[in-house]
Formats: C-alpha cells, sequence, structure tokens
C-alpha cells in the first residue's frame, strides 16, 4: 500500500518534497556505506583473477623455456634474448647500473628489491585513517546536504586528531616532494645555462635571492607546520616515517648523480639539512644508510666519498661515526682500496677545514701503521700506500695560509681532480675549480694579504728572493707547484687498476688507428673503428675513457720522444732538446680525438648530443693535463728537482693539433663553440706557468694563438672575456718576480716580448676589453714595468676620437665624452674587505669621524707595515666613482677642495715615500681616454700638486708622470694632458721648484719632454695609443 500510494504520488507530482528528497538522499548514503566494502571486494576479486590470468599467460613461455632447459642441462639459464630483442623498450633503454648482467643481481642491485621492506607503509595507514574519519562523517546523520561539510568538520575535530595530523602529514610530504622536484629542475636549468663549466658551479656561488636558495628556504617553511605554530613537540611515529621516507628516497637520490654536478649534490644535501632539523633521528639513520652504498667500482667510490664529504660538512653524520666507519672498512689496514679511499677523505676533509685529524683517531692510527709498517697490515698495501701516506702526513703538517676560502668538497675529492684543483687558480690556490667570472679575477689582491711587497724604491734589490718579488704568497706558489707532485699521485693510484694486458690493447687499438689514418681512402674504416672505441666504453664509461686515452697519451708522446733518437746519440744523457722530432703519430692520435667528439651520439635531443661532445672534450682535456702534469714531475724527480730535459714540443703539438682542429668552422661543431673554448681556457688555466714553468713558451703560443685567444674574445655578450682575463694574469703573475729585477735572463727576455706583442695585438683588435680590466691587471704588473702600463692604460673603446691634447686652450670639461664613466670589468671593492662598510659611511655622512686618522694603518699587510698595492689601488679608483655619482663634472675642480673624497685621497700623502709613491701610481693609472674617470683624477693630482707643503710630494708627483712620458710609446691621452697643464699654467709654477734644476742631466730630461709635449708638431705622433716602436 505504501509503495502504490509512493507511485502514485510520484506520477502526479512533478518533484518530491524536500523531507522526501532528504530521506531518499539518506537511504541512499546508508545503502552505499553498508555496501562499499562487499563492492571494493568484487571488483578487487574480479580485478585479481584477470591480472593473474594475464601474467600466467605471459610468463607461460619464460617459464617452461626455463624448466626444459633445466631438465636438459641442470645448468642456470640466462635469457640473452632480451638483449638482442628489436621490439623491447627495456632492458636496453635502462642505465648501465640497473641494466640486468648474466649471473644474476648484484647486491647494490639487490638493495633496490631491501629498501622495499624498509619503506614506512604510510599510504596504507592514511588510507586506513581517512576511511574511519568517512565512516564517521557518513553516519553522522545530518539533515540537510548543506549542513555536511559542517558536521564533517565538526566530528573530526571531536576525535582525537589522528585525522586530521595525517591530512596535515600528507600535505606536508607533498608539498616536500614537489619542492625538491623544483630544486632539481631550476638546478637543471642553471647547469644547463652554464654548459662545460657546470662541473665548476657550487651552492655557495648562488646568490641569497637565486631560485634554487628560494626553494630551500620554502622547504624550511614547509617542515615548520610540522611544529604546531612554530613550537616544537614531538613527532609522532607516522611523522617520523613520512619524514625518514622523503629523506631516504633523496639519499637514494644521491647515488644516481654524477660528480661532474657538485650543485645537485649540494643541493640535495641542503634538503636533508632541512629535514634534519625536524626530524634528528635523521642523523643516525643517515650512517647506517651510508654503509649500505655501492662501493664496488672506483667510480661508485668517489662519488660515495664526496656524499661522505658532504654529509660530514653538514654535520648530519657525525665525526666520530664517520672515523668509526672508515677505519672498519679499512679492516685494519689489510684492504687497499679502502686505505685508498681514506687517504682522499682524510686530505680533502682536513684542507677543506671540514674537520681535523684529532676528529679522525682511528682512521690515523690505521694510516700511520701503514706508513710506519707496523700491525697487521698486508706486506702489498705497505708498498703501494706508505710513500702516499707519508706525503699525505707531511702536507697537513702545513696547512694552506687562507682558512677563509668557500669550500667546493663535491668539485676536490675525486682522486683525478686533485692537481687540477689545486691548480685551479693562480690567485687563490687553495681555492677548487673557481667559475671564472669578472668578479673572480680581483680576487688576485685579496689573497696577497700575507705577501712581502716590492717597494718601488728598492724594486730593483737583486737580494729579494723569487718569493718575496711575487704578488701572491710564499705558500700560494708552493702550492701551485706542488701540483704536479699531487697529478702525478693521482696518476699513480689510477694506474694501479689497469687489467694487466691494457698497454698492450691500447698499443694494439693505436697501430690499427695508425693504418686506417694512413689511408688515402679510410674514412668509412675511421668510421667504423670510432664504432668499436664506443663499443668498448671509451666516451661513455667513464674509468675505460680514462684508460684509454691516459695510455694513449703516454704511448703517442713516448714515440715522438723516441724519433729524435733515429739522429743517433745518447737520448739519456743528452734528452731530446734541440732534435728534430716526427709528430706523425701524435698528429694522427689528435685527428682520432677530433672525429670522436665531432661524431659523439649518445642520443637525445639536439641540446644533449652538444653537451655530450663538450663532456668528452673536457674529460680528454682533463685527462691529457693529468697526463702531462705527471710527466713533468717524473722529469723534475729524475733531475733532482731542476727540469732540463724535460721536452714540450710534444705536448705543444697535441693541444695545438686540437685547438685547430676543434676551433675550425662545422657545422657539427660551432654550436658549440664557446663551451669548447672554454674547455680549453680551463685546461691552460691549469697548467699555467706557475704550475708547469718548462711549458711557457707553449703556453703563451697556445693562449694567444689566433684560433683560441681571437674567437674567445669574440664570443657573442663578451663571455670569453672572463677568461681570457684570467689567462693573462696568469701570465703576468709568472712575469712579475723576473721582472722586478735587474738583470733578465734570455728566456725571460723573449717570454716578455711575446707578451708584449700579444698585448699590442690586443691594443688593435680588443682595446675595450684591455680597458676594462686595466685595475686587475696593474694590480700584477710591477712598478719598474712602466711600458707594459702603459699598454693598458693607453687603450680606448673603439669608435672614439681622441681630441688632439696639443690644441691650444683644450678644455677639458666641456668635452662630450668627459660626461660619460668608463666600463669598469674589474673587481673593485673586492680588495677592500671590511673596510668598505666604515668608507661608505664617512663618504656618505662622515661617520664614523676617526676613520680618516685611522686609515693608514688599514692599508698595510698583515702582520708587517708595507703598503698593500692593490688595496690603495682598488681604495683610489672606488673613492673617485663614490665622487663623480655625486658631482657635476662641471663642478669637480671647484669643489675638489671640501669633499670626503678629497680627504681620503689626501691621507695617502701622509704615508712614506714608498707608500705615497704607490698612491700616486694608484691615482695616475686612471688618467687614460677621456672619462669622468680621466677628468676626475686629472684634477686630483694637480690639486695634490698645488697644495701639497711638502716639496717631497710636488717632486714624487712629476716622478710618477715624468717616468711614465719618457718611455717608448704609446702613452695614456690623460697622462699627457695631465702633464702638459701642469708644465704650462703659470698658477702651478712648475718651472720655480728647485727639483726641475736640480742636476744638468734632470734638466735636460724636462726640457726634452716639454718641448716634445708642447710642440704641435710632434702632437700627432705622440698623444694617442697607436702602436709604436717597443
Amino acid at each position: 500500500s505504501g509503495s502504490n500510494g509512493g507511485g502514485s504520488n510520484a506520477s502526479s507530482t512533478p518533484q518530491l518534497t524536500e523531507q522526501e528528497q532528504s530521506i531518499m538522499e539518506q537511504c541512499v548514503a546508508i545503502c552505499a556505506t553498508d555496501n562499499l566494502e562487499l563492492g571494493c571486494m568484487l571488483i578487487e576479486k574480479a580485478a585479481t583473477e584477470k591480472a593473474v590470468r594475464d601474467v600466467d599467460e605471459a610468463l607461460s613461455p619464460a617459464l617452461n623455456a626455463r624448466k626444459k632447459h633445466r631438465d636438459q642441462t641442470g645448468q642456470p639459464f640466462y635469457d640473452m634474448s632480451i638483449f638482442t630483442s628489436s621490439g623491447q623498450r627495456y632492458p636496453s633503454a635502462l642505465p648501465e647500473p640497473l641494466r640486468p648482467k648474466p649471473g644474476g643481481l648484484r647486491s647494490d642491485q639487490l638493495l633496490v628489491y631491501e629498501a622495499f621492506q624498509r619503506m614506512p607503509q604510510q599510504r596504507a595507514a592514511l588510507a586506513s585513517q581517512q576511511g574511519s574519519a568517512a565512516g564517521t562523517v557518513a553516519g553522522s546523520g545530518s539533515s540537510s546536504t548543506g549542513s555536511a561539510p559542517a558536521a564533517a568538520d565538526g566530528t573530526v575535530a571531536k576525535e582525537s586528531g589522528t585525522a586530521s595530523t595525517t591530512a596535515q602529514q600528507k600535505i606536508n610530504v607533498e608539498a616536500l616532494t614537489a619542492v625538491a622536484g623544483k630544486i632539481d629542475s631550476a638546478v637543471t636549468t642553471l647547469l644547463t645555462a652554464a654548459g662545460p663549466r657546470a662541473a665548476e658551479v657550487t651552492l655557495s656561488m648562488l646568490p641569497p635571492d637565486h631560485e634554487v636558495r628560494q626553494l630551500l628556504t620554502a622547504a624550511q617553511r614547509v617542515t615548520v607546520t610540522v611544529s604546531e605554530g612554530g613550537s616544537a613537540r614531538t613527532l609522532n611515529n607516522s611523522e617520523k616515517d613520512a619524514i625518514l621516507g622523503f629523506s631516504q628516497g633523496i639519499f637514494k637520490r644521491l647515488y644516481e648523480l654524477s660528480l661532474n654536478e657538485p650543485l645537485r649534490l649540494e643541493a640535495n644535501v641542503a634538503i636533508l639539512e632541512v629535514m634534519n632539523e625536524c626530524c634528528p633521528q635523521l642523523g643516525q639513520d643517515l650512517g647506517t644508510w651510508a654503509t649500505y652504498a655501492p662501493t664496488e667500482t672506483e667510480v661508485q667510490r668517489k662519488l660515495h666519498r664526496a656524499i661522505l664529504l658532504l654529509l660530514l660538512r653538514s654535520n648530519l653524520v657525525p665525526a666520530s661515526e664517520m672515523d668509526t666507519y672508515l677505519a672498519r672498512s679499512t679492516e685494519n689496514g689489510k684492504s687497499g682500496v679502502w686505505v685508498e679511499f681514506c687517504v682522499v677523505f682524510v686530505r680533502a676533509a682536513v684542507l677543506e677545514k671540514i674537520t681535523t685529524l684529532s676528529d679522525l683517531p682511528r682512521v690515523m692510527e690505521v694510516l700511520t701503521n701503514i706508513s710506519e709498517g707496523r700491525g697487521q697490515n698486508a706486506q702489498q698495501t705497505v708498498q703501494n700506500y706508505r710513500k702516499t701516506i707519508l706525503r699525505l702526513l707531511e702536507e697537513l703538517q702545513t696547512p694552506p695560509a687562507s682558512s677563509d676560502v668557500p669550500s667546493q668538497v663535491a668539485s676536490t675529492v675525486a682522486a683525478n681532480s686533485n692537481a687540477a684543483s689545486t691548480a685551479s687558480t693562480s690567485t687563490s690556490p687553495n681555492s677548487t675549480g673557481a667559475t671564472v667570472t669578472p668578479a673572480d679575477t680581483s680576487a688576485v689582491t685579496v689573497t696577497t694579504t700575507e705577501d712581502r711587497p716590492s717597494s718601488p724604491v728598492h724594486v730593483q734589490d737583486e737580494k729579494l728572493t723569487h718569493q718575496e718579488s711575487s704578488s701572491i704568497s710564499a705558500a700560494s706558489l708552493n702550492n701551485l707547484a706542488e701540483a704536479t707532485k699531487r697529478a702525478a699521485e693521482a696518476t699513480e693510484l689510477t694506474a694501479r687498476n689497469d687489467p694487466p694486458n691494457m698497454k698492450q690493447q691500447v698499443t694494439f687499438l693505436l697501430d690499427n688507428w695508425m693504418r686506417i689514418h694512413n689511408e688515402a681512402s679510410g674514412n668509412e674504416k675511421a668510421l667504423q673503428f670510432m664504432q668499436v672505441l664506443q663499443q668498448n666504453g671509451v666516451g661513455k664509461i667513464e674509468e675505460q675513457t680514462e684508460r684509454f686515452f691516459r695510455l694513449s697519451t703516454e704511448l703517442v708522446v713516448e714515440a715522438v720522444l723516441k724519433s729524435a733518437g733515429a739522429t743517433g746519440g745518447d737520448m739519456k744523457d743528452q734528452g731530446t732538446q734541440g732534435k728534430a722530432l716526427n709528430y706523425t703519430v701524435i698528429d694522427a692520435y689528435a685527428k682520432l680525438i677530433s672525429l670522436l667528439i665531432r661524431h659523439m651520439n649518445g642520443g637525445g635531443s639536439t641540446e644533449q648530443v652538444a653537451n655530450q661532445r663538450v663532456s668528452l672534450l673536457n674529460k680528454v682535456l682533463g685527462i691529457t693535463v693529468r697526463t702531462m702534469l705527471s710527466d713533468y714531475e717524473r722529469a723534475k724527480n729524475e733531475s733532482g728537482g731542476v727540469v732540463s730535459n724535460w721536452d714540450q714540443r710534444p705536448w705543444f703539438r697535441l693541444f695545438l693539433n686540437l685547438v685547430l682542429d676543434l676551433n675550425s668552422p662545422s657545422p657539427a661543431l660551432d654550436p658549440i663553440s664557446y663551451g669548447i673554448l672554454s674547455t680549453f681556457g680551463s685546461a691552460f688555466h691549469v697548467i699555467q706557468p706557475l704550475v708547469v714553468p718548462g711549458f711557457s713558451f707553449a703556453w703563451l703560443e697556445l693562449i694567444s694563438h689566433r684560433m683560441f685567444l681571437s674567437n674567445l674574445l669574440l664570443v657573442k655578450g663578451q663571455k670569453g672575456w672572463g677568461l681570457a682575463h684570467q689567462l693573462l694574469i696568469d701570465l703576468f703573475l709568472f712575469l712579475e718576480p723576473h721582472l722586478r729585477r735587474v738583470e733578465l735572463t734570455e728566456a725571460v727576455k723573449h717570454l716578455y716580448k711575446g707578451t708584449l706583442r700579444v698585448l699590442l695585438v690586443l691594443l688593435h683588435d680588443f682595446p675595450s676589453f684591455l680597458a676594462g680590466y686595466h685595475l686587475s691587471f696593474c694590480n700584477v704588473i710591477p712598478e719598474n714595468c712602466v711600458q707594459l702600463r702603459n699598454l693598458i692604460l693607453s687603450a680606448f673603446p673603439k669608435g672614439l676620437v681622441l681630441p688632439d691634447p696639443f690644441t691650444p686652450n683644450l678644455k677639458i670639461d666641456l668635452l662630450p665624452e668627459i660626461a660619460r664613466s668608463p666600463t669598469i670589468l674589474s673587481n673593485v671593492s673586492g680588495p677592500l674587505g671590511a673596510m668598505r662598510a666604515d668608507l661608505d659611511g664617512f663618504l656618505k655622512n662622515r661617520q664614523p669621524s676617526d676613520f680618516v686618522s685611522g686609515l693608514l694603518p688599514r692599508l698595510y699587510k698583515e702582520g708587517n707595515k708595507e703598503v698593500d698595492a692593490p688595496r690603495v689601488n682598488s681604495l683610489v679608483l672606488y673613492v673617485g666613482v663614490q665622487a663623480i655619482a655625486r658631482l657635476q663634472n662641471t663642478q669637480i675642480a671647484h669643489t675638489l677642495a671640501h669633499t670626503p673624497e678629497m680627504e681620503v685621497l689626501q691621507k695617502l700623502m701622509e704615508f712614506d715615500d714608498s707608500g705615497r709613491y704607490i698612491s700616486l701610481n694608484a691615482i695616475a693609472n686612471q688618467l687614460r681616454y677621456p672619462s669622468s674617470h680621466t677628468h676626475y683624477y686629472s684634477c686630483v693630482m694637480l690639486f695634490l700638486f698645488s697644495e701639497a707643503k711638502d716639496e717631497g710630494v710636488k717632486e714624487q708627483v712629476t716622478r710618477v708622470l715624468l717616468e711614465r712620458l719618457i718611455v717608448h710609446r704609446p702613452h695614456p691621452w690623460g697622462l699627457l694632458i695631465t702633464f702638459i697643464e701642469l708644465i704650462k699654467n703659470q698658477r702651478y709654477q712648475f718651472w720655480s721648484h728647485p727639483f726641475t734644476r736640480c742636476a744638468t742631466e734632470i734638466e735636460k730630461v724636462f726640457e726634452s719632454v716639454a718641448r716634445s709635449c708642447m710642440s704641435p708638431a710632434s702632437s700627432q705622433r705622440s698623444a694617442t695609443a697607436g702602436g709604436g716602436d717597443l
């Protein structure tokens, strides 16, 4: 009856009443809730049965084949068809570490399955709790649809907080995963933009506002939600499992990365640091996880070492726990592999100021026992590593002088980069893998705080040692000189892992290549030969690539040197110097390298293939450089520390061939031309003359070659200028102590002439480059090299027409160029250090008031009272820049005396003769082409002359200007303008001063210079920065 009534109402009434609709919805909800589990079980049962049928059907052929093979042979079955099947994507698409091999899964592959047993079952717990909450909400008996959300919220709020906490936890974990993904994408973008220099980018180089750092800050904010309102509370087990599960995924990710991307390693470790802040238990688990890391191959051990150093630096693993783990791994010195691991680890950890020897007592005890032959160490281990450990102990007893160098662990711990990292920058030898940028180059002045200066009064003092007359410290010089020893050690350690017949195999391959190369129509065979090399892992597997190119380089260089013996004579006694060499073998080898790089194609997009080619070139040059450094060290040891018979010609020929082949126009290489140039530049920076003095002439020829230097300076956006600048700094630092002496050796004379010619070419073709970096160049040029400094200061941008300085009544302040400031690419404020803040305050509001009175002591080098010339150079330029920004050009001459900038410059005149000479030279270095700087400093120089009460100051001003004018041309335009104004303007009464007539010879010099400066007939010849006889 009720049913019929309901049906009658439904047919006659267009819609149900609100009460009837509510009752029906409740019935539907109750029925759905009561039968939800039943429906899910039916669906799961149907899906399971179908999955079982499908799996059995798919596995049936494989099971039958294995059963048949076992019945017939009784041997293990290896299905080799998976490697040849063209229709399958896997396993051929898997990376090498995951690709299956005959013999079953390896221990590192089994770790994947073991990890599933340790993964927290957070999703199952989450689903269970959410289901419980859903049931509570569904059964709340809400009276209307609109009130259901309110009822649900109320019900959850009344619970113990489990569902709420779990939902919040899910949000946090998902947010952390999203942030980690964004960090990885940001790192990828940055490394792609860096190109071949990606291996040099580290986290410490990124500014605070960089996307990666902002994302790390975002990760910290996400973890704050775990602590209610920022107040710390104990995490429950579910939250700990979530954090540890996420962190374990990040940790595993570390071992999937490459040492060539230290930034990505550091970014992932930084994420672990954030997780450790909210979950301290992570620090305990990290030590356990690290013990299960894959360490079977040399590549895996290098990566493991880098990760351990990062964990130790970040305080994620205590030093005591690391000490115990490493000592146990060495098996009390019986495991040679782990002894070698510990040697490299301890060197990097101590030199990078990550830890101290006292924090690693167990490891040091093991190493000391080996070095002294005590304990139960294997005799083979003692023989192989005793010498290396002794060198390590000796090295760590004299730590680097600079303790504030940024640590870049990931790029220094690799054994094959020890030598390169030591010599990566001549200005900061303790820095590793520094990126060459315009800002970095002026750092040469920052690291000279312990150097002994060469005072201009004693510039020709023959008693000064080589180290004392250099701009960089003795410790830095020694560190650079010992780079070859570290390279030899690294090469020796790497060579120990070579298979016994590896050298014979490489010789066989090279012989085959020589035959193919000598054939007239060998192009097709050459491509086939390169395919054979690639199939053997050359260019793809790091260990195989390193062995092939290292042994090949040694073999071809040895073959070239042996060709000198064909003319007769004893090579051992006479060496190869002066004898003709046959370069056929090395030319063919260089051609092989060129073809391998041109045809390198590991698959992927065009950009990926381009990066693969640059990466291969980087590996080849790195191996070649290390091999050359090792060979140089060997020659040094054989000759008792002084290299006399080492022949640089084969190495020069190899590098020159590569420069010519890889920088010539080519469709395959043109898109990566900058990557190729920067890779060569980085290699040349490592083998700079301070590292390999015997390679100096070849090195200068290479860096100045038209296929390298010109192309590098022509890269769009001036991308190559920083690297070119660094190479010239390397050259000047090597020449500096030699040029300070009165008598130059014949070799130094030739090198100096070559340097002058290079600068003349740059002055003619790239004057803006010299002009932009004039400050840092002048910092490393000795005071007595006036002509060399004039060459740089005479450069002016192309397109600028210099006004005739001999024009009568020339008004400098009315020239249109005077309103423009020159481009400064050097780091002006860097050498000022902590003084800059006080300097800015004084220039702005004359606070602190005692700044000027205490200025001079702050310009001395640490530990003595000798003036730091680079710091004075930066101070003078920085003060002038601030003054020009505040004053109008037309007001400079009138308001100069009443400015805080002038107070600072006048204070410099209170130095003694040596310090005052340095200060006046710093001012004269800014007298260049027409610009706001030249105008300002010209007024400053004239003001100092006119206002000086001490006749000695006026005499020194005259000396600084005059000694720059009596040398051969070119002469800077601003220098001529200033000196002409000084001797012509009656205001300065120049000729009335006694120093102009103190001796007949001096009087004649003044008259000669005055005639040449004031003679209109000679104006066109002596004013501009054009060439002249040198």
